[in-house]
């Protein structure tokens, strides 16, 4: 009778993700009403199967956003606004970030990042462009650009610049034992409860985590109340909430994306303080990055430090170094080469990184200028 259920869950749930435009509320209803009828480990398997095969759809897959972030505090209120291009491939990818100046500034930066997986290596260069004219720095290293932290969008799919914390399918399917299934008859919406700690916690102080999945779009996640309290070695009390909406979704070959989402981000370390980030996906398409999209390429004239072969130079009219450019880093020898530390595991606290935003886009210029010094 559970292999029968289950059957009719599938052939309902086809109908209702899969040929949207054919579906009726009865079959909404009827779907639902299979999903109730199963035991525990039914509904785990075909949530697992669900998000397994949205890993699968992010490995590769490009797309265009605009993000506005609102930075709410007792003496004012800060709007930090980025246009993102992102290109993934497998753990590879590149991502373009434009950062757009307010009113108050003639200056303006973008910064293009690639990231090779299978070689370990880094690639970027920032544009700067004011009126005094365009500089051009780049630089290699095994260490992947900071920028990438802005691309909050990341929690939708993975790479390895994002706090797993924050990654919602990866993060479900290597935490699934810890889940609790509970279904929202009235709204017809499954209620997905797990584990829940900032990144810098350790696991003894864990919150929880609402998903609210809607069966009609593939069980995507349409809202998250995220609830986390805990007293400190210090003897203080802290807790921080991370919500999100989704406004807008959208049927990418045969999975559901979020189109538009509104986040929210509060933390007692500052509970005079709010964080609203809002985005809105452009475009999206999957299944059409080619290793020529995720390969960077340097402009003409780019100053390059390259922090592995340890020597800096000038990218000439061929795209390779001019000769008459290179020089050692640090008074080294160029013919010895300089292995950058291993990247650090990328903790991110949405908070923290909200907060610093603004040195984050300041630190981009100086660490291309370093080599200078």
């Amino acid at each position: 009778m559970k292999h029968i259920t289950l059957h009719v869950f599938i052939y309902l749930f086809g109908i209702v993700w899969l040929l949207p435009s054919l579906y009726c509320s009865e079959t909404l209803n009827n779907a639902y009403s299979e999903f109730s009828k199963m035991t525990p480990l039914e509904q785990r398997t075909v949530l697992m199967n669900l998000f397994k095969q949205r890993i699968e759809f992010s490995k590769n897959l490009h797309y265009r956003l605009d993000i506005s972030l609102e930075i709410q505090t007792s003496q004012k209120t800060a709007i930090v606004k980025s246009a993102i291009e992102n290109w993934i491939l497998n753990e590879s990818y590149l991502m373009n970030v434009d950062l757009i100046p307010d009113n108050n500034t003639d200056s303006h930066q973008n910064i293009t990042t690639s990231y090779n997986a299978k070689e370990g290596v880094t690639k970027s260069f920032v544009r700067l462009t004011n009126s005094s004219g365009e500089a051009i720095e780049g630089r290699i290293d095994t260490q992947e650009d900071t920028i990438t932290k802005m691309n909050f969008y990341a929690a939708w799919h993975k790479v390895s610049y994002f706090d797993d914390q924050l990654c919602i399918f990866h993060y479900l399917v290597q935490h699934q034992n810890n889940w609790q299934i509970d279904l929202d008859t009235d709204n017809e919406l499954v209620n997905l409860t797990t584990n829940f700690a900032p990144h810098y916690e350790t696991l003894s102080h864990q919150g929880k985590r609402l998903l609210k999945l809607d069966l009609s779009k593939g069980f995507l996640p349409v809202q998250c109340e995220a609830q986390w309290d805990a007293t400190l070695t210090s003897n203080v009390t802290t807790w921080e909430k991370h919500n999100f909406i989704v406004d807008k979704s959208e049927l990418i070959g045969n999975v559901w994306m979020p189109t538009e989402i509104t986040q929210f981000f509060k933390s007692g370390f500052t509970p005079n303080d709010s964080t609203k980030i809002i985005m809105k996906i452009l475009t999206i398409e999957s299944g059409k990055v080619t290793k020529d999209d995720i390969t960077i390429k340097f402009p003409i004239g780019t100053n390059i430090t390259d922090a592995i072969q340890g020597i800096s130079y000038k990218i000439g009219t061929n795209g390779k170094p001019i000769d008459s450019t290179i020089e050692p880093l640090h008074g080294l020898d160029p013919s010895q080469e300089v292995k950058s530390p291993e990247p650090p595991k990328r903790n991110i606290n949405i908070i923290f990184i909200v907060a610093g935003i603004v040195l984050i886009v300041i630190s981009l210029y100086l660490q291309f200028k370093k080599r200078r010094k």
